[in-house]
């Protein structure tokens, strides 16, 4: 595991890091869903469906700001557990990553994001308790 989750009341923080843009993008979404769901996604899943997603920013964390709200909305609406991204397709500062559905049974934490900062190969994640408010 390329992350550390660290939760107080009301909040929860991910440390990413990894070598790779990829992987760090990666990593970053195995953390955010396992801050959801409380643990780490089942070895075997079976995910007839997918849900995509597309954001785009100037770097990594920029790319997470705009990718998680829209992750983090649809993990209480798929009536499943959303998955690590079986692929991600990078074009100029835009990302799409398709997100696996696992027919299983879940409650997920609802989460928004707070605020994405990175650099070198890592990015800090820092999560709300509830739905975003505008």
């Amino acid at each position: 595991m390329s992350y550390a989750l660290k939760e107080s009341p009301g909040r929860v923080e991910a440390e990413v890091a990894a070598e790779s843009g990829e992987a760090l993008l990666r990593e970053a979404f195995r953390a955010t869903l396992h801050a959801v769901y409380g643990s780490e996604e089942p070895a075997q899943i079976v995910a007839p469906r997918v849900v995509p997603i597309q954001g785009g920013g100037d770097d990594d964390a920029g790319v997470l700001s705009d990718l998680l709200p829209e992750l983090l909305a649809f993990t209480g609406s798929t009536g499943g557990r959303l998955c690590s991204p079986r692929w991600m397709a990078f074009d100029d500062r835009r990302v799409t990553a398709t997100f696996p559905v696992a027919e299983i049974a879940v409650t997920p934490r609802s989460l928004h994001l707070v605020r994405s900062v990175g650099k070198s190969g890592k990015v800090r994640l820092v999560f709300g308790d509830g739905p975003a408010t505008n």
